[in-house]
């Protein structure tokens, strides 16, 4: 499944806007933006104005399916001078070219104290982000984990002598390793089993910070045993935050290599704000470059706001909004 996130911003003179009353032929529309991926173009999109014969101003979002059979759509429509917005979940596109909302009663919209018409002219924005599946999509590759048969032998041993207790909730999971192989690979631990603290005494530590599972894999890649593993994107996060927690260096940058295929405009904010906090370079320097070609594009960035650097966010956050030219719609 790919999301697209997208906005764009479209303002249309008074004397232009004007046209968009006429029943006949009122209809206004922004030119198509061509979405592509993989280098193949898959669908364009464009907005709509109309005057319908409710006596409504009416803007859709209109989908040119192209060679994709249907587009879901979460999108919101804004026009800030009119305190008005409006947001459509899970739309569904198949045939139909438009969707969208009734913005005011026509008289209204146009009436010259309307606050839909400021500055003499009107700004309408949009915002959302489109999900839809392709036919030439990679299929799903299993990950594993090469081992070496001592590997196996030490992960089923019983002369194991400490235990991590996940606890989750009201759950808890216990797992036995040896000291001197997790040891072996983390620092933090290693200074763990050296200390004569009262974890080290009982050789044994609760930890409640990640799930049983995003742990159990941890301790298998440590082990290195051979293993097919599945993990969501949010685990990968959560694998990755692990082994840096616990300054496993060796299968830290692993799961790095992994995080910075997974950049894209859905993501790139997040994991750049993950490079940061896990200290990771090569994963910093990708989600920049990123970063830098959408500024250059406009392309429009999934969870800007949460980025770190305030002004960078701003920037970029600015230049993704494209700006819609208006075009007659003769159709």
């Amino acid at each position: 499944m790919h999301e697209i996130p997208f906005a764009c911003k479209w303002t249309i003179p008074e004397n232009e806007l004007v046209r968009a009353s006429n029943l006949n032929n009122g209809r206004l529309r922004t030119v198509t933006t061509n979405i592509s991926v993989n280098n193949i173009q898959r669908f364009g999109y464009f907005l709509k104005l109309l005057t319908n014969k409710n006596g409504q101003a009416v803007v859709y979002l209109c989908i040119e399916l192209q060679n994709l059979t249907e587009i879901k759509t979460n999108f919101t429509v804004t026009v800030e001078s009119a305190n008005f917005s409006q947001t459509s979940n899970n739309h569904t596109f198949h045939n139909e070219r438009g969707h969208g909302f009734d913005l005011a009663a026509t008289d209204d919209f146009f009436s010259r104290n309307s606050n839909f018409i400021v500055d003499g002219k009107f700004t309408l924005s949009v915002n959302g982000i489109f999900k839809f599946t392709t036919t030439d999509e990679p299929a799903e590759v299993e990950q594993i984990n090469t081992c070496e048969p001592l590997s196996q032998k030490l992960w089923g041993a019983t002369n194991k002598d400490f235990t991590i207790i996940v606890e989750e909730g009201n759950e808890s999971t216990p797992y036995d390793i040896h000291k001197h192989v997790v040891g072996a690979d983390s620092k933090i631990f290693a200074a763990m089993f050296n200390l004569k603290n009262n974890e080290a005494i009982k050789n044994k530590i609760t930890i409640n910070d990640y799930s049983a599972k995003v742990v159990e894999i941890a301790l298998k890649m440590i082990y290195e045993i051979q293993f097919n593993f599945n993990l969501t994107f949010e685990e990968w996060i959560s694998l990755l935050k692990f082994f840096h927690h616990y300054q496993i260096q060796c299968h830290k940058d692993k799961v790095e290599e992994y995080c910075i295929q997974q950049i894209r405009a859905a993501t790139v904010c997040r994991l750049t704000n993950l490079s940061i906090l896990t200290d990771c370079p090569k994963l910093e320097e990708k989600c920049l470059e990123f970063l830098a070609s959408a500024f250059v594009s406009r392309t429009y960035l999934s969870d800007i706001d949460t980025l770190d650097a305030a002004l960078i966010a701003q920037i970029v956050k600015n230049n993704a909004i494209q700006n819609c030219e208006t075009l007659e719609d003769n159709d």
